[in-house]
């Protein structure tokens, strides 16, 4: 009877304690019930291309919309490749994102010319997440759709992808483009292979070679202020008109004398002080010239010195602000260079309306090699008429 009573005061035990776990996994008025952690926020993938010209090491943002602007930055900033692409994580699985590309290098497209995107005029676009992958370009023409829809909603409503798309259709009907022109999808090709959205932003660079900025031109919201000019711009360029090289040389020029220099021999006065030209993009090392701007170059071979002797003569410059990168001076007969100078910045005067080039007692070479130049040289249009514009 003793051990019965032991074993039924054990079983009654047990139960009790079975009893008490299953309340409190219940959660039966328990504080220790177990929590459950919220789901983590499903990030959007958006990748696309920064175009202007394919815009290298652009700086591209993602943002929240605030009413019809730029609200809060949403993840990390990337840098386009060579090629203007880019790829980043927005931590957003829903909603319209602003987009944004600030700086960056470009090759412009209607006019070959290496640019820098200016801090003040970023590329920007819209698109919306979805907690997967989206396209999105950000190119002139989305910049322009972007500031339609901002001006369509005003100030008071909220900037949405139905605004954007109505402002971007908006765009395509002025410019005469197909309605079904995806400009946030579609990558622009240029070139041989150019499809409708390279034309259109080729023709937008023509507008801004024909007198409009960048970034005027990206401050527009209405369509119908630039339609004129895109379509002025599509027009097909007329080729220009070659005509017979001129026979005759420009005014005469005071002769060029060579003194002081560290070999005697070189001294003497130049015959032929009328050169040619030529344009193109400098073959120089980087400390030397701009070797990815356009410049003139100024080539005058065959000087005649008064006891015989040829030289030839090069100086390369840029128009615009007549920087002189790199001057040569050496023997024609052995192509051989006998002086020069880096980024000379006395001695020289560049007059492009009458195209010419003065020294006045311009020291080039090294005191171990060297020579003084006086005199002026006149370089002629006729060698490369189609650059007549960038060297005057």
């Amino acid at each position: 009877m003793r051990y019965l009573s032991r074993s039924r005061t054990t079983l009654l035990a047990a139960n009790a304690l079975a009893s008490a776990l299953l309340l409190a996994g219940c959660g039966g008025g328990s504080d220790t019930a177990l929590s459950v952690a919220a789901p983590a926020i499903q990030p959007t993938v958006v990748s696309g291309s920064v175009v202007k010209g394919p815009v290298a090491a652009a700086q591209v943002c993602a943002y929240a919309i605030a009413g019809n602007s730029r609200g809060a930055a949403l993840g990390l900033c990337v840098a386009t490749d060579a090629t203007g692409a880019y790829t980043l994580s927005v931590p957003a699985a829903s909603g319209p994102l602003w987009l944004e590309a600030l700086g960056g290098t470009y090759i412009d497209e209607a006019t070959a010319v290496f640019s820098t995107l200016a801090a003040g005029s970023p590329l920007v676009s819209l698109t919306t997440a979805n907690g997967a992958a989206v396209t999105a370009m950000l190119t002139p023409l989305t910049t322009l759709a972007l500031n339609t829809a901002r001006a369509t909603v005003g100030s008071a409503g909220t900037l949405d992808a139905t605004a954007y798309a109505a402002a971007t259709a908006q765009w395509l009907s002025a410019f005469n483009l197909p309605s079904t022109l995806n400009i946030n999808t579609l990558l622009p090709a240029f070139g041989s292979s150019a499809n409708d959205y390279g034309t259109a932003l080729s023709t937008i660079s023509r507008i801004i070679a024909n007198g409009l900025t960048l970034s005027q031109l990206l401050a527009s919201t209405q369509p119908s202020a630039l339609q004129a000019a895109y379509a002025l711009a599509a027009q097909p360029l007329v080729p220009p008109v070659t005509t017979a090289p001129e026979t005759t040389s420009p005014s005469a020029a005071a002769p060029l004398v060579i003194t002081q220099a560290t070999t005697a021999g070189w001294n003497g006065t130049l015959a032929t002080t009328a050169a040619q030209y030529e344009h193109g993009s400098s073959d120089e090392t980087a400390n030397a010239f701009q070797s990815t701007q356009p410049y003139c170059r100024v080539a005058a071979y065959s000087l005649v010195a008064a006891d015989g002797k040829k030289y030839y003569l090069e100086i390369p410059f840029r128009k615009d602000n007549k920087a002189i990168g790199l001057l040569k001076f050496g023997d024609d007969a052995s192509f051989a260079t006998l002086a020069r100078v880096l980024n000379p910045t006395s001695g020289i005067n560049i007059d492009i309306a009458n195209r010419r080039i003065t020294f006045a007692n311009l020291l080039i070479g090294t005191s171990a090699q060297g020579l003084t130049i006086s005199g002026s040289l006149d370089y002629p249009t006729n060698v490369a008429p189609e650059n007549r514009s960038s060297c005057g």
